[in-house]
């Protein structure tokens, strides 16, 4: 099992916050003899809707190679969901920071865009959800 990202622990209240169970942490997704875990499963607790949410915290000295691992692992878990007949939604959950800054500029409209990832922006000091992008 992978560790968690270091704002795993924080997406969980702001979805909790947000009117979110946590259904699920590391969930193991296995295709072939290969294993894969996205981080969270969570449920609505009005409407009962389930998604998945990968956490990324996205900053690093190189911002461009930490997104390009983000969105492979994103497509790599939303391909294998979609395999083994599972059509949860799948989010990338991101800092607003890191939103407003890279995920603004033109690589990042054109990458979130073409490849369709559905983003779960959230302010990690107020623990709540800035805005989705489905």
């Amino acid at each position: 099992m992978p560790a968690k990202d270091r704002l795993h622990d924080t997406v969980k209240r702001v979805l909790i916050k947000a009117g979110w169970e946590i259904t699920g942490e590391q969930i193991a997704l296995k295709i072939g003899k290969r294993r894969l875990w996205i981080d969270l499963q969570v449920q609505h607790i009005q409407t009962s809707q389930v998604i998945f949410v990968e956490v990324k915290d996205l900053s690093s000295a190189s911002m461009v190679e930490t997104f390009a691992l983000a969105v492979g692992k994103f497509v790599l878990y939303r391909t294998v969901l979609k395999q083994i007949g599972n059509d949860s939604p799948l989010y990338l959950s991101v800092p607003v920071h890191v939103a407003d800054d890279f995920l603004n500029d033109e690589l990042g409209k054109l990458i979130v865009n073409v490849e369709n990832v559905n983003l779960i922006v959230f302010d990690p000091i107020r623990e709540e959800i800035v805005r989705w992008n489905a």
